[in-house]
């Protein structure tokens, strides 16, 4: 079975997650994993329903007053923990 794709619209859309605060999360490299198509100056990004349950769970523990660092490295250890 072939896994869903979504876009930075749909990964803004689906999380609340602002697209400024998605480009700058890809650059700083906190997001990984996902597929990057460029056709010269534009580049294209392709997105998983991990990343949506991510940005989820990164957007929950800022809006705790953690940092972005403390909340993607919580994020990854109990994503890694799962079985």
């Amino acid at each position: 079975m072939e896994q869903e794709t979504y876009s930075l619209m749909n990964l803004v859309n689906k999380t609340g997650v602002s697209r400024n605060k998605l480009r700058y999360w890809l650059e700083m490299k906190y997001l990984t994993g996902y597929t990057k198509i460029s056709n010269g100056v534009r580049s294209r990004y392709i997105f998983t329903n991990e990343h949506i349950q991510l940005v989820s769970a990164v957007k929950k523990y800022l809006q705790q007053g953690h940092s972005l660092g403390v909340s993607f490295d919580r994020v990854y250890r109990d994503m890694n923990h799962k079985d």
